[in-house]
């Protein structure tokens, strides 16, 4: 009776043991997911978030018969960009979905979702993204996770807008 009262004890301690382990393994797991969606820029188009790397078909955008085809610098195949009233993206296929590699803004009222958009001034966008990131010529480039968000400026202003996905 003694060895069995034993037995059931350590059987109840160890499947606490193991139930708060797994219980520490699941919060990391979903706390790594979270910090992944995180470290990505991400656009919004009519309150859709737009993730580079993201089927572009998941998506619910206008249609549009403005799509330009053109063989790929960057990879095996065709890319397409998809011109809209605002904002351009940018996809490739792969494993039979057409993945966005990029939106590009050059003009019109959209905006990043910290509220910078073409015309604003180099301080605005240091205001609302911070002083971490690297230039190039005219273009100030932020950098999270495996995505850039570009700014290129003529003098002090924003000309245009870019978010890129950074290829593996």
């Amino acid at each position: 009776m003694k060895k069995g009262i034993i037995i059931v004890i350590i059987v109840v301690i160890l499947a606490v043991i193991i139930g708060g382990i797994v219980l520490i393994n699941s919060n990391n797991s979903s706390n790594n997911a979270d910090a992944m969606q995180s470290e990505t820029f991400i656009f919004k188009i009519n309150g859709q978030e737009v993730k580079m790397g993201q089927n572009l078909l998941d998506l619910n955008l206008p249609e549009t018969s403005n799509v330009y085809e053109a063989e790929s610098c960057a990879f095996d195949g065709i890319e397409k960009t998809y011109t809209y009233d605002n904002y351009d993206i940018t996809t490739c296929p792969e494993n039979g979905v057409e993945k966005i590699l990029n939106v590009y803004i050059s003009h019109g009222e959209e905006s990043t979702p910290e509220g910078i958009r073409v015309g604003d001034t180099v301080e605005d966008m240091k205001q609302a993204y911070g002083e971490d990131f690297k230039t190039a010529d005219v273009s100030y480039i932020y950098t999270k996770g495996h995505t850039t968000l570009t700014f290129v400026t003529n003098g002090d202003v924003i000309s245009s807008i870019e978010y890129s996905l950074i290829a593996d």
